[in-house]
């Protein structure tokens, strides 16, 4: 009994991405070696790569040595620009942006200063509108690329809301305390509505809105990544979507993905601990981002890492954050001044000079916080058995002064139990790694479902459209 054809559909969809996925990760191949790679029967990809080859997505690259007897074999690589994805990480005083092909090469690229002020989300929301737009209009100017869409990094949770609280709306919601926000902010809806109704280039001759691809739609990302939720009838399914991601989930898949590319077989798992204008996490399960039930799954800087420790504004004694923190390492280390007339980034520069030049107060701040990061260390790897821990942020800058009393702390663990407690390694990607996150993220999302790439010639304007719809805090 021939199968339905919605299970058909699905099937098919599930093909093209395997064929897709096997030139996107490992360069270009003959058919025969992605079918050889992928189980795929050779005549069915060679339909299938027919369909990638319409789309624009793949084309044919010459000629490969057949390996034996016989005529050399034709290799299928990606067509570069074909599509693209922006991306955009939100920091408290600089936007990253960029735009970048399924192969990661950036068409696109800038740091941008904002001035927003503590508690209204809506400058930001501008300020982003106004990134995007710039992305945007690079983007289309590479000749027949067409745009997937643009993901958010935000620092703080995102959860994906279910709309039956006060406001009755659903779709992606944003907590930040680094921003001043009471309660959750729905960013995404902020951002499109600014891209509809704001900004130099929305009215006539310069329009962002419906039909433009880049006003928001249904959808979400690839793991289920919070996409905000058309405003009403004038918004088609076409459109491209917004997704709201946090940066240190990012960030984690990012750093995974690079351990990945460098290790024969790739870690199941990996626990990501970052520390810059604040301490966050994510955790990446079998290449996917967990979040868990609320957007937290992951999140170590309200993690209790001493029962008698100082009160925190969290509402818990003894937090991971007020020690590891950046103005709890600033205070230790004598430049709480510094950090009170001239802002935390300059108090933390000053301290990455201070470890440079040896000087005790700050090698005691991190010899102490080293002890307490490997107190959270050891209650994630115990919790989530985790193969991997990476540190971003000034944990991965400084990891060398924080070596030494993360071995004070795991050490006792290992004698016990060597295997069970992975090494802390820093990340590889520095302070890049939320934007690449983020640019991976949008990637996945096309590589999931390459049916969802217009076939070459249709009208201009056709955008992709996302799929998912769970929050991917």
């Amino acid at each position: 009994m021939p199968a339905p054809p919605a299970d058909s559909a699905a099937v098919r969809r599930l093909n093209l991405s395997r064929a897709l996925r096997r030139l996107a990760d490992h360069g270009p191949g003959s058919r025969s070696e992605v079918s050889a790679a992928t189980g795929l029967a050779h005549g069915s990809l060679t339909a299938l790569t027919a369909d990638l080859i319409d789309r624009g997505l793949v084309r044919e690259a010459g000629l490969a040595p057949a390996g034996g007897r016989g005529r050399p074999r034709r290799t299928l690589e990606l067509v570069p620009g074909r599509v693209l994805t922006l991306a955009v990480r939100i920091t408290r005083e600089r936007l990253q942006v960029a735009a970048a092909d399924l192969a990661g090469e950036a068409v696109y690229r800038a740091s941008l200063p904002h001035r927003t002020p503590h508690g209204d989300p809506l400058p930001l929301a501008r300020a982003v509108a106004d990134a995007l737009r710039e992305a945007r209009a690079a983007a289309l100017a590479v000749p027949g690329a067409h745009l997937w869409g643009a993901v958010m990094a935000m620092p703080g949770p995102v959860h994906e809301h279910d709309g039956h609280g006060p406001d009755g709306v659903g779709g992606a919601r944003a907590f930040s305390t680094d921003f001043g926000w009471r309660g959750p902010v729905d960013l995404a809806g902020l951002v499109r509505a600014e891209l509809r109704h704001g900004g130099p280039d929305s009215g006539p001759g310069g329009h962002v809105g419906p039909g433009s691809g880049l006003d928001g739609g249904p959808g979400g990302g690839p793991d289920g990544g919070a996409a905000d939720a058309p405003d009403g009838p004038e918004v088609g399914a076409a459109e491209l979507p917004l997704v709201l991601v946090n940066d240190a989930n990012l960030a984690a898949l990012a750093e995974y993905r690079a351990l990945a590319r460098r290790r024969t077989v790739p870690p199941r798992s990996l626990a990501y601990l970052k520390a810059d204008i604040g301490v966050g996490g994510g955790l990446v399960l079998d290449g996917r981002i967990h979040t868990g039930g609320h957007g937290v799954a992951g999140e170590p800087g309200h993690m209790p890492v001493a029962l008698d420790g100082p009160p925190c504004a969290c509402g818990g004694r003894g937090c991971l954050a007020l020690y590891v923190g950046p103005e709890a390492l600033t205070d230790a280390a004598g430049l709480a001044g510094l950090r009170a007339v001239e802002g935390t980034d300059a108090a933390l520069s000053a301290l990455g000079n201070a470890l440079e030049a040896g000087e005790r107060r700050a090698l005691d701040a991190l010899d102490a916080a080293g002890e307490v990061l490997g107190a959270a260390v050891l209650a994630v790897t115990s919790l989530l058995d985790a193969d991997e821990v990476v540190l971003g942020g000034y944990l991965a800058d400084w990891h060398p002064w924080l070596r030494r009393g993360l071995e004070a702390r795991l050490s006792g663990r290992r004698a016990f139990a060597d295997r069970l407690v992975p090494e802390p390694v820093p990340g590889a990607l520095g302070a890049d790694a939320a934007l690449a996150g983020a640019l991976t993220y949008g990637r996945d999302a096309v590589l999931d479902d390459p049916a969802a790439v217009p076939v070459l010639g249709t009208a201009p304007g056709t955008v992709l459209p996302a799929r998912g719809t769970a929050a991917d805090g």
